[in-house]
C-alpha cells in the first residue's frame, strides 16, 4: 500500500516490526480510546446563556429540590426530558428557517445535580442575609448605606435625609438609670376566698345509683317472716357458704314444709307459695321424664331392629 502511494516504505519503516504483539489491550484504555474518537461529554446546564435560561425557566415551574417536596432524582428525569423535547425543536426550526443553529447540548446528571446546589445556595441568599422580604431587603441595604455614609460625630443627619430610613436618636442623649437598692416585694398573695371565688365550682359527685327496690320480693319476705313467727321458724345462719332462700333464709337443700320443698326453677318458696303450684311442677317434671323415657325407649327399639336385620342379613 505504501509503494502503491509513492512511499519509500524502505526508510519510512526501517526498524519497526508490524507483526509484533501488543502487550496491553486497547480495550481497556477508556480514556485513550475516548479521546481518540473525540467522544462528546455532556455538560452542565451552565454551559451557555440559552441552556441556562432554559433551565432557570425550568427551576421556576412548579416544586422544585430546592422546596423540599420533591426528590431531586424525580425532578432530573422530568425536566431533562423536557429540555430534550424543547432542544430538538430549536434545532429543528433553526434547519427549517436556514439560522444559525444554537448550541444546545445534552446535560449530565452530575451536571444538573452542581447546578441545582447552586440555586438553592442562590435561593437562600436572602434568608442568610437576614431579610424576609423585599421591605426588609431594602430596609437592609439602607442602613448598610447609612453607616457607612455617616460620620463619627453625626450620627443623625443620615437618618433625616430624603431616602433615609427614619429619625434616630443621639446616643448622648440616652440616659441609664442603675439602682443599687435592693427592691422591695410588692407583690401580694392572694387569699384563699379570693382564691375561690376566681376558680371555677368543682363539679358535684354523681348520686349513686339506689338499686331499685324489689316490691313483690319485698312483700313475699314480709308473708314469709309472719308464717316463720307463726309456726316459731327461724332463719339459718348466714355465715355458711350453704345457698339460702331470698324469701325466708332458709337453706334451700334439705329443707321443706307443708310437705314441699323449694324449687328454684319456679322460685317456689314453701313458706309462702302454694303447694298446688308445687304439684303441678312435680306433675309436669313427670309428664316430661314420661315423654323423654318414652323417646329413649323407641330409639332402642329401632338400634335393636336394625342390628337384628343386619345380622339376618349377613346370615342369609
Amino acid at each position: 500500500m505504501g509503494q502503491a502511494a509513492g512511499i519509500d516504505t524502505e526508510s519510512t519503516f526501517a526498524g519497526i516490526d508490524l507483526l509484533q504483539q501488543n502487550d496491553a489491550n486497547p480495550l481497556r484504555n477508556v480514556r485513550t480510546r475516548q479521546a481518540q474518537v473525540q467522544q462528546v461529554v455532556a455538560v452542565g446546564p451552565a454551559f451557555n446563556d440559552a441552556m441556562k435560561a432554559k433551565w432557570i425557566e425550568l427551576w421556576s415551574t412548579g416544586a422544585n429540590p430546592g422546596s423540599g417536596t420533591v426528590v431531586f432524582k424525580n425532578w432530573y428525569q422530568e425536566k431533562a426530558k423536557e429540555y430534550r423535547i424543547w432542544m430538538y425543536q430549536q434545532l429543528i426550526n433553526a434547519v427549517e428557517q436556514g439560522t444559525q443553529q444554537p448550541q444546545l447540548l445534552e446535560v449530565s446528571y452530575q451536571g444538573v445535580k452542581d447546578w441545582v446546589d447552586e440555586m438553592k445556595k442562590l435561593s437562600n441568599t436572602t434568608l442568610r442575609a437576614g431579610a424576609i422580604n423585599s421591605q426588609s431587603a431594602e430596609l437592609v441595604q439602607r442602613v448598610g448605606v447609612a453607616m457607612e455614609t455617616a460620620a463619627n460625630d453625626d450620627n443623625v443627619a443620615p437618618f433625616l435625609v430624603e431616602g433615609g430610613i427614619g429619625v434616630a436618636f443621639d446616643r448622648d442623649s440616652l440616659q441609664l438609670s442603675v439602682s443599687t437598692g435592693i427592691r422591695e416585694n410588692v407583690f401580694v398573695p392572694p387569699t384563699s376566698s379570693t382564691v375561690r371565688d376566681i376558680m371555677p365550682a368543682p363539679k358535684s359527685k354523681k348520686a349513686k345509683k339506689v338499686a331499685a327496690v324489689d316490691v313483690e320480693l319485698q312483700q313475699r319476705r314480709e308473708k314469709a317472716q309472719a308464717m316463720m313467727a307463726i309456726h316459731n321458724i327461724t332463719a339459718d345462719r348466714k355465715d355458711s357458704k350453704k345457698r339460702r332462700c331470698l324469701v325466708c333464709d332458709k337453706y334451700v337443700l334439705g329443707y321443706s314444709f307443708g310437705g314441699a320443698s323449694h324449687v328454684k326453677a319456679i322460685k317456689f318458696c314453701p313458706l309462702v307459695d302454694d303447694i298446688e303450684v308445687y304439684r303441678n311442677h312435680l306433675l309436669t317434671q313427670k309428664q316430661r321424664e314420661k315423654e323423654k323415657k318414652k323417646i329413649e325407649n323407641k330409639n332402642t327399639y329401632e338400634k335393636q331392629k336394625k342390628k337384628r336385620e343386619r345380622e339376618d342379613q349377613c346370615g342369609v
